[in-house]
């Protein structure tokens, strides 16, 4: 929504961070077909939740990419920012390990618990209860 966020202003809490590519006219991997829907269902249980942020950062390097289409098609009520709208893709680059469509998990003190190619909303909300000490 224009809103610029950075990930450490989300310090103390568990971060579920989704990293997605994003083509020209908002063309999306699959792979990010899945990860959508199981973070809309994450969110209906987490989003609100002063100890927990969920995140999907694109990589969407041309001026057509619509964000805001993307948001409104797949309902992300959740951050959604663009990774490359400073001309880099610092955030991709230290946390897309397992490629397009990584969710990485970063526990409160800031360091990578997991990282999932894919995860099912319910495997996802046990790792963050984890997380939590819940």
């Amino acid at each position: 929504n224009g809103t610029q966020f950075s990930l450490s202003g989300s310090t103390g809490k568990v971060i579920v961070l989704h990293i997605m590519g994003v083509g020209c006219h908002g063309q999306i991997n699959p792979i990010n077909d899945n990860q959508l829907a199981q973070l809309g269902t994450v969110c209906d249980s987490f989003c609100g939740e002063e100890a927990v942020t969920l995140m999907t950062v694109a990589v969407a390097t041309c001026p057509s990419s619509d964000l805001a289409q993307i948001r409104a098609a797949y309902n992300i009520t959740w951050m959604l920012g663009n990774d490359y709208d400073d001309g880099t893709m610092d955030i991709a680059q230290k946390y897309a390990t397992q490629g397009d469509g990584t969710i990485a998990l970063i526990d409160k003190a800031f360091h990578i618990s997991d990282s999932y190619s894919t995860i099912t909303a319910s495997a996802l909300s046990s790792k963050i209860n984890q997380l939590l000490g819940a």
